[in-house]
């Protein structure tokens, strides 16, 4: 595993998917990592940024009286939490797999909830510009976070991958020779556009390489999907995901 990786106490999502990628030895994309979360697999986390909650005691119902959502008992958080799994937050990342419409979604009346390193739950809540009751300021939060405040934290997905490897769900040698064979075949196919060149998905069986000459990524990877169909590793889908992967990885070593 790369040092930036090591490193990193949380990633992007699409960063978590390309850490699994060298963890799993196949290509994993966010759809995957969400579907992870909704399995209960992966925890979900959100890095909070001044958001107002109120802390939720235990044996109590998160839907208090009005009076407890007060200026002097709501704290201000900040960092990545994690939320917590309920059918409301399953429905919302539904709607990224399905394509679904996000404000179709009827959050239930108290809200959501997330957690913080101490397994604490904190109430999201939300300031009210108009208040009927001079005791409460504050109300249950309706809105999810943006998308690009979704995270995944390090702890999560070292506790995912050992999790695998304790309950050897996957058999290693498989998925390592699995994944050593795509590799091989993505540099194949590579020297062969640098050496000879390969027809390009859209002009028939003349060779137009060195790989210079094909304009974009895109037509490249289209020639190469073509030229190869049904080599392992050499997809249109894997190679999308494998060549901005393998940049990322050169630019962080």
């Amino acid at each position: 595993m790369k040092k930036l990786y090591k490193l990193k106490p949380w990633y992007k999502l699409i960063d978590a998917a390309t850490r699994l990628d060298v963890a799993l030895g196949e290509t994993i994309t966010v759809d995957d990592v969400y579907q992870l979360v909704i399995e209960g697999h992966i925890a979900l986390s959100w890095y909070v940024r001044g958001v107002p909650a109120h802390k939720v005691m235990k044996n109590t119902n998160p839907l208090f009286e009005d009076s407890d959502f007060s200026d002097e008992l709501v704290e201000t958080l900040d960092g990545p939490f994690r939320i917590k799994l309920d059918s409301d937050v399953k429905e919302w990342i539904l709607t990224f797999l399905m394509g679904a419409n996000e404000e179709t979604i009827n959050i239930s009346l108290d809200g959501f909830s997330v957690l913080d390193s101490n397994e604490t739950e904190w109430q999201i809540l939300e300031y009210l510009s108009s208040k009927t009751d001079s005791n409460r300021n504050y109300a249950p939060s309706y809105s999810f976070p943006k998308t690009e405040e979704l995270i995944i934290q390090k702890q999560d997905i070292d506790y995912f991958e050992q999790s695998i490897n304790t309950k050897n769900i996957f058999n290693d040698e498989n998925l390592n020779a699995k994944s050593e064979t795509a590799y091989q075949n993505i540099i194949a196919a590579l020297l062969d556009i640098i050496s000879e060149g390969i027809p390009s998905a859209d002009i028939g069986n003349k060779n137009i390489g060195p790989a210079i000459n094909f304009k974009s990524e895109t037509k490249l990877i289209q020639a190469i999907s073509h030229h190869y169909l049904g080599y392992a590793g050499l997809s249109k889908s894997n190679l999308e995901h494998k060549f901005p992967a393998a940049k990322r990885s050169l630019k962080a070593q």
